[in-house]
């Protein structure tokens, strides 16, 4: 990530995404996908990676998904993620999915989000 210009670091750190980013920039920025998919069309196989939306992180048990957080290690000068777990023991906390990534050939093809009601 070191390598990448000044604007497309500025968004891994804020957790966006764009068009032709890698697999691993993706990760950088949002984490592990809750749940990854695989479509097969007649130009090859895709990968769709599901994020989750939460409304609010609640004290319980069962992990809902994690508070992503990357730092910039000037004495290693590289990258590094940290992940808090969000817990609930209320399921409906969970307001469904968020985001959904399509990698295609190892670079974002298409972004799909919810829309705010």
């Amino acid at each position: 990530v070191a390598g990448l210009d000044p604007a497309t670091q500025a968004k891994i750190r804020s957790g966006r995404v764009d068009l032709g980013f890698s697999a691993e920039m993706v990760y950088l920025a949002l984490g592990e996908p809750a749940a990854k998919h695989e479509l097969t069309t007649r130009a090859g196989r895709d990968e769709i990676w599901i994020y989750l939306a939460c409304d609010y992180p609640s004290a319980g048990l069962d992990p809902l998904g994690y508070h992503r957080r990357v730092y910039f290690n000037p004495s290693l000068n590289g990258y590094h993620v940290f992940y808090r777990p969000i817990l609930t023991d209320d399921p409906a906390v969970a307001s469904g999915e968020r985001l959904r990534v399509t990698i295609h050939e190892g670079q974002v093809a298409a972004i799909e989000q919810a829309k705010p009601q």
